[in-house]
């Protein structure tokens, strides 16, 4: 049996989903159901053949699928179930369904099969929330309704395709194995206490455990006296399960809420017409779908003027961007991202996996004007890039990148400055890409790769690496990278076969860091020879001498601030320490304190966090210090260089081990004087003297004259005296190991084992 089917198969105002078991509503689009529905053809002709609806095209065969009544979105959670084959002579490129909301501009696809095989049925289920969109689309958000569906295939063979469609159903789920709804209605109550609140009224929400609800917090303040939602108990709002908010309106700020043990496509979004909103105080904890590759965003920042700050995410599992800024059109978004801790975000299975991403490629070349700034980043490894920069005009300042496997990228977009940021462990620190970027003031600590790589670009096309430009990299420092910088990153050789080579050199200037490199290790890597970088009074200490100029090797008085940052007498090259005083070095400083509480308590789910950047420090808080015998690198609340003179290092001389006295003296808080004429050497420490002699074998401590093992000797203008005698002197324990290593301390009661003594020389690189 074949019929014709006009435009309008016929509308009636039923119910749009009939119940089809306990807790799930459906809506069926088949021929066995055409009353609640219009079928509009698009390219093809429609007709029914053997029971079904079959479509006819050739190269974009498609048709609309109209209920008689919008489908509403509830908390994201449908799914969309099809049957359907295709016919062909060739194999067309996909077949796609697109689900379209109040307007044509809201819309997300998902493609359920790519070279579909002719007479093949493909039968299968998606959940809404795993579809995607293009860029410049509006998002479902819970409340969203669906008016239109639109099946596509995609067809270059230029021969005619049958499209046989047995059905498409839409199953919306009310409650899921999650548990059952709770809170419902107290959260109605308070959206609506928000909507009549006034600029400056609070509105407190019950302690409780809110599960399966959608929370619109949609008022009306100003950004001087905002409507605020606040939770009655910070961290005692808990929304579980199926659960989402959007944040609306004006002058709108949410504190103190938690999300945990949940999951929903798009968390928390601020609106499209969010303005001057904030959430703050508030935390995201493994809220994750049970599918690793389920793409969910935990918070979305549409809008303008919009602020999340001293907030806690932690544990992400699964694929989609942690935190988004998305950009609609080319106007700034004078967002602030600041005071956050983003941690443990676990390693994605592709790309799209960002800490946070501020834009696309649809908008990056106009200004988003956002800020992020004191933020700690403690291993987000979910991709590639921690921060994907997709705009202009941004400011990254004061943030901490610790042990983490991806780094901060300028991807797209020009004038943007990076400033004040700790990069501490982690393979790799800071990519530069595009125009006008200034990086100055930073401090790269022990990287396992490099701190900076400046790229090569490519022509213009859809992935573009926008040639560098106008770069200015200086007054950073670099403290013991496997390398400092690398130029010309990604560079095609002539030879190579690429769809976009990257052929373009970066152009700009590298000038006024200061480097401490390994031996054996280049300050900075060109790769290829046409790198237009201008290299002007670098200062580097140890490592080999670069093939390229503009980099100084002389002696350098080399200090540490109580931080355990590296500087030196002159303020002309390296960081402006000045800068990264406001930098987080310990998460629980910037958490909300309900959060910090629970990291002291140690808590399940919260044991790994609140430790300081250095936490791979074997010594913990033990008051010690750590040299080898030969070894110019030591530990002195961080890796340090024992002396300015590279020469300067523990030595064995006659059997006896001996050791700079000034540095370890220093150490513990004695301070050291030398007198020239009388070849001595005086510490002093809350009363205590101390005073011996160049080539006299004895000392005076505390009054009282004490023989040495050997007679005190000056090495390179330092006076050095027995391993032992100078632990007497100033009343320390000392600890040997038969490789050389010296630790000194004054626990008792620690005896370290070989166990610690290899960790010790894992941490100082012996």
């Amino acid at each position: 049996m074949k019929r014709a089917f006009s435009i309008l198969l016929a509308i009636c105002m039923t119910a749009v989903f009939p119940v089809c078991a306990e807790g799930e509503k459906s809506f069926r689009f088949s021929l066995e159901n055409t009353e609640n529905f219009q079928i509009i053809p698009n390219n093809t002709e429609i007709s029914e053949e053997n029971g079904m609806f079959c479509a006819v095209g050739t190269e974009l065969p498609s048709f609309y699928l109209l209920p008689s009544e919008p489908l509403k979105v509830n908390n994201l959670n449908l799914t969309v179930r099809y049957k359907f084959k295709i016919e062909s002579e060739g194999t067309p490129s996909y077949a796609a369904i697109r689900h379209y909301g109040m307007d044509s501009a809201m819309n997300t696809a998902m493609t359920m099969v790519r070279s579909p095989k002719s007479g093949q049925w493909y039968e299968g289920e998606y959940p809404l929330y795993k579809t995607t969109a293009s860029t410049d689309r509006k998002m479902f958000e819970p409340g969203s309704e669906i008016k239109q569906l639109r099946f596509d295939v995609k067809n270059t063979t230029g021969k005619e395709v049958k499209v046989f469609l047995e059905y498409i159903e839409i199953i919306c789920h009310e409650d899921d194995t999650l548990g059952e709804t709770s809170g419902t209605e107290q959260i109605r109550k308070a959206e609506e206490q928000i909507k009549k609140a006034k600029p400056g009224q609070t509105v407190i929400l019950p302690d409780g455990d809110y599960r399966n609800v959608s929370f619109t917090v949609s008022g009306s303040g100003t950004a001087e006296q905002p409507v605020t939602v606040r939770a009655q108990t910070p961290g005692k709002v808990r929304f579980s399960g199926l659960s989402s908010m959007v944040i609306d309106g004006t002058g709108v700020t949410v504190d103190g809420i938690l999300f945990q043990d949940g999951w929903s496509a798009r968390v928390i979004t601020f609106s499209q017409d969010s303005r001057n909103c904030r959430l703050t105080n508030s935390g995201i904890i493994n809220f994750n779908d049970r599918d690793k590759a389920t793409d969910t965003r935990w918070v979305n920042i549409n809008g303008k003027n919009n602020r999340v700050d001293h907030c806690f995410f932690r544990d992400k599992r699964t694929q989609g961007v942690l935190l988004e800024v998305l950009r609609r059109d080319e106007e700034g978004d004078n967002h602030q991202i600041d005071h956050n801790y983003f941690g443990f975000y676990e390693k994605g299975i592709a790309n799209g996996a960002e800490t946070i991403r501020i834009g696309t490629g649809n908008f990056a070349q106009s200004n988003s004007n956002t800020i992020i700034s004191n933020n700690f980043f403690e291993k987000c490894d979910g991709e590639a890039e921690i921060i994907s920069n997709k705009s202009q005009g941004n400011l990254f300042q004061n943030n901490t990148f610790f042990n983490s496997a991806g780094c901060l990228t300028l991807r797209m977009g020009k004038g943007n400055l990076v400033e004040g940021n700790l990069f501490a462990g982690g393979a790799a620190g800071l990519r530069v890409i595009d125009e006008d970027q200034t990086v100055r003031n930073n401090y790269f600590y022990r990287m396992s790769g490099r701190g900076i790589a400046v790229e090569s670009g490519t022509d213009p096309n859809p992935a573009a690496y926008y040639p560098v430009k106008n770069v200015r990299i200086e007054n950073n420092t670099f403290d013991y990278c496997t390398a400092a910088a690398e130029m010309n990153y990604g560079m095609t050789t002539p030879d190579m076969t690429v769809a976009y080579p990257r052929k373009y050199p970066p152009q700009g200037v590298f000038q006024k860091n200061l480097i401490f490199a390994d031996d054996g290790k280049q300050a900075v890597n060109e790769i290829g020879t046409s790198c237009q970088i201008n290299y002007l009074d670098n200062q580097q200490v140890g490592g080999e001498q670069n093939s390229v100029d503009g980099f100084l090797y002389q002696k350098i008085a080399l200090l540490r601030n109580d931080t355990g940052f590296l500087y030196t007498d002159s303020a002309a090259v390296g960081a402006d320490l000045s800068k990264l005083a406001e930098t987080p070095l310990d998460p629980v400083d910037m958490m909300p304190e309900w959060i910090a509480e629970k990291i002291r308590k140690r808590e399940a789910g919260f044991e790994a966090s609140g430790v300081s950047f250095r936490q791979d420090s074997p010594f913990g808080n033990r008051d010690m210090i750590a040299l080898a015998v030969g070894k110019s690198r030591a530990y002195r609340r961080g890796i340090v260089p024992v002396d300015a003179s590279p020469l300067v290092t523990p030595v064995i001389l006659q059997d006896k081990t001996m050791v700079p006295l000034r540095f370890i003296s220093e150490a513990f808080g004695f301070s050291v004087e030398w007198d020239e004429g009388e070849q001595k050497v005086t510490l002093e420490k809350d009363g205590v003297c101390v005073e011996c002699w160049i080539g006299i074998d004895r000392m005076i401590a505390g009054g009282k004259e004490i023989s040495l093992l050997s007679a005190p000797v000056l090495v390179e203008e330092r006076t050095f005296l027995p391993l032992r005698d100078v632990a007497e002197a100033i009343g320390k324990q000392v600890y040997w190991d038969d490789r050389g290593i010296i630790l000194i301390g004054d626990d008792d009661s620690f005896l370290p084992e070989k166990e610690f003594f290899d960790l010790v020389i894992d941490y100082l690189g012996y």
